[in-house]
């Protein structure tokens, strides 16, 4: 998984060099995200989860790339008869950052962005009964994804921002259900300005 994310990187760094300036921008760091994701459960009631989600972007001009990992635990059971689902999936991001407004002798930018990714997603599942144990992994999956959002930076020196982004998204999987899958995520992060 780890060489996946690596490789995703290399990728990024790639396809900016394509971009039409010759600088870089931003690079941005999400450390904390919260994402309300809804799936359904096997009674087929609605159930939240709250995956744990990591971003990385790199923004030239009025584009950027953000490369996303994302995780999550599902339990159930008890002592003789549990099961434990585990859920990762990563994401490459394409942004077209369409409106930007700068105020506030040009520390403070909102942004109105809309994104499409591509990526994959793999689940792990534990079943465990009387003391025995079975480990079932998946198969990596195709999933893609549309998503529109805001964002609000402010300089607080010339190459280094305090950044707050909130986005909905929608994401298509051949095992994901409900397909679209909706969720809505909100990001805190920092940004260096090079």
């Amino acid at each position: 998984m780890r060489l996946i994310f690596f490789f995703a990187l290399s990728v990024l760094v790639s396809l900016c060099s394509f971009l039409s300036e010759a600088r870089a921008d931003v690079v941005r760091g999400y450390l904390l995200n919260s994402e309300m994701r809804y799936e359904r459960a096997s009674n087929q009631d609605m159930v939240n989860r709250s995956p744990m989600n990591y971003a990385i972007s790199y923004q030239r001009s009025r584009f950027s790339v953000l490369l996303e990992h994302v995780y999550f635990t599902e339990t159930s059971g008890n002592p003789t008869s549990a099961f434990e689902r585990q859920h990762a999936e990563y994401l490459a991001w394409f942004r077209l950052h369409a409106l930007a407004w700068t105020f506030g002798d040009n520390t403070h930018t909102v942004q109105l962005y809309g994104g499409l990714a591509a990526g994959a997603y793999q689940e792990t599942v534990t079943t465990v009964f009387m003391g025995t144990s079975r480990v079932d992994t998946g198969r990596w999956t195709f999933m893609t994804g549309l998503s529109g959002g805001v964002e609000y930076s402010v300089k607080l020196t010339p190459a280094f921002l305090i950044v707050a982004a909130a986005e909905g998204r929608g994401f298509t999987g051949s095992d994901l259900d409900p397909n679209p899958m909706w969720s809505a995520v909100f990001r805190l992060g920092v940004g260096l300005i090079f």
